[in-house]
């Protein structure tokens, strides 16, 4: 009987020793299933995020080569330019000129950039659309022509009543060259922005960078110099020059 419990036993004791074995095992492998998919899963996951980074870049790249972001760029840089002038001279100008006169000149910048926009009924906005350049600069003269015909009948109603204009913008009679110089800004500033879309038109971009630096630059110089010689219009003879 004893040697048939210690063969019932050990056979026992080996099953449950094979079993523990088995249970390891599969666990193992249960295991090493569970970091594979996970290792995959992240792997591809990876992947998916380097394609998607590597596609924008291309896409970046093909976007920085194309002649649209060139020509934005450009103009940005002579906008940029432009502007970098006035904000430097600003405090040397505000030496020399004194708060009145700003307040003036403000006052005519303010009438002016509102007559621009019924000068010439906004035909120069029109210059880039048709296909044909001749129709384009019918388009620029007949702009040219309104800007000369609002700009004469500016100068009438200033000559004829610029004591009650000065009134009623509230101007000392000192500032009286503000008004007639008024008509003349607008034909100049009506014919800039009639060149300014026929060069978008012919895609010179560069002209155009160019060409806001070189204003915004006499402008500045002329008002410094008047500001050196002392006089007191000097801002409004810069801006004329500068237009």
């Amino acid at each position: 009987m004893s040697v048939e419990y210690s063969a019932i036993y050990g056979r026992l004791y080996n099953e449950v020793n094979f079993r523990k074995s088995y249970n390891v095992q599969c666990t193992k492998y249960q295991a090493r299933r569970v970091l594979n998919s996970s290792f995959k899963t992240q792997h591809s996951k990876l992947n998916i995020q380097h394609f998607v980074i590597s596609n924008l870049l291309k896409q970046l790249i093909a976007l920085l080569k194309t002649d649209i972001t060139r020509n934005t760029s450009i103009l940005i840089s002579g906008t940029v330019l432009a502007q970098v002038i006035p904000l430097v001279l600003q405090p040397v100008l505000r030496r020399y000129f004194e708060p009145e006169v700003f307040g003036a000149y403000a006052v005519y910048i303010s009438i002016l950039a509102i007559l621009i926009m019924a000068s010439s009924l906004r035909y120069e906005q029109a210059v880039v659309l048709p296909k044909a350049d001749k129709h384009a600069a019918n388009l620029v003269f007949v702009s040219l022509l309104f800007s000369v015909l609002f700009s004469l009948l500016l100068l009438v109603v200033v000559l004829i009543w610029n004591q009650k204009l000065l009134q009623f913008l509230n101007l000392k009679p000192a500032y009286a060259v503000f008004l007639y110089l008024l008509p003349l800004g607008v034909f100049l500033s009506g014919a800039y922005q009639s060149l300014y879309f026929w060069l978008i038109r012919k895609k010179a971009f560069k002209g155009i960078s160019y060409n806001k630096f070189v204003r915004r630059a006499f402008e500045g110089s002329s008002q410094l110099a008047f500001a050196l010689i002392k006089t007191g219009n000097g801002l409004l003879f810069g801006d004329i020059i500068g237009n």
